[in-house]
């Protein structure tokens, strides 16, 4: 009876280690949600900017760097806070695949939330289904078929943006910081940011910056939620704007992307 239990066992190992998801890290939630999207159950992902947390500047918690030694791999989109600190992790462990996704070589690098144009998304979708098929090659056809299904969606999702924002083309919005520039450049619109490569203006630039709302006749501003209120507060009491918040780093991504786009559109009637 006993030999026979540990012949079911040793019969069962292949499927139990078939059943295993892949475990893969990456930098923020949307690209865990297309990850997840991909890979479905056979997938797990561990993101390290939080929800909440400043994209930019980040280091990685000694926890978040102990999880990333239990991933398969670690896809990189090449943003900066990812050049600092990937060599340390490479030395602390260097059984760890890095994977640069290509859609992140023409990144730009004042502005890393390329996730926020649909289209890049897209591409991105059929990148990771090749590249989980060379992790997992047994599930090939399965990663295939979720790439071109969350394709499709997303694929409507920029349809529905695009004429949504037909009619507003060459329009300014208004924003704290300046994440919303893939956006804007996919739907023809005009990004006007108040922070400068990270830094709030000086007396001089807020000037400028103020005249420039008014001649607009903005009366909106969007703010991050995990940004400072301090400079954007003051600028919306003295222009009487609405305080809106857009989150750029929302995992929900479509639905996030939805409700963004529709915050923009009111703002620019």
């Amino acid at each position: 009876m006993l030999a026979k239990r540990v012949l079911f066992c040793l019969l069962l190992l292949p499927a139990l280690a078939l059943a295993e998801p892949l475990r893969l890290a990456v930098s923020v939630s949307p690209i865990a949600w297309l990850v997840q999207q991909v890979g479905g159950d056979r997938v797990r992902v561990q993101t390290l900017v939080r929800p909440g947390q400043d994209l930019h500047g980040f280091e990685p918690t000694p926890t978040q760097l102990g999880e990333l030694q239990q991933a398969t791999a670690y896809l990189t989109l090449n943003l900066p806070f990812e050049r600092a600190w990937l060599p340390r992790v490479r030395a602390v462990n260097p059984q760890l695949q890095v994977v640069a996704l290509q859609s992140g070589h023409a990144l730009d690098l004042h502005d890393p939330h390329i996730w926020l144009n649909p289209q890049r998304m897209h591409d991105l979708a059929g990148e990771l289904a090749v590249l989980l098929s060379t992790l997992a090659p047994q599930e090939r056809d399965r990663f295939a078929a979720n790439a071109a299904a969350v394709a499709g969606r997303l694929a409507t999702l920029d349809s529905e943006l695009a004429a949504r924002f037909a009619a507003a083309r060459g329009q300014t919005f208004l924003v704290h910081h300046a994440a919303w520039g893939h956006f804007a450049h996919r739907y023809g619109l005009t990004q006007l940011a108040i922070e400068q490569d990270g830094k709030e203006p000086g007396p001089r630039r807020l000037a400028k910056l103020t005249a420039r709302v008014r001649a607009l006749g903005i009366d909106t501003l969007f703010i991050e939620p995990q940004a400072s209120r301090h400079t954007a507060q003051g600028l919306a009491d003295a222009l009487h704007l609405a305080l809106i918040p857009l989150d750029p780093m929302a995992g929900d991504y479509m639905v996030n992307l939805r409700r963004s786009a529709a915050a923009i559109a009111q703002a620019l009637r």
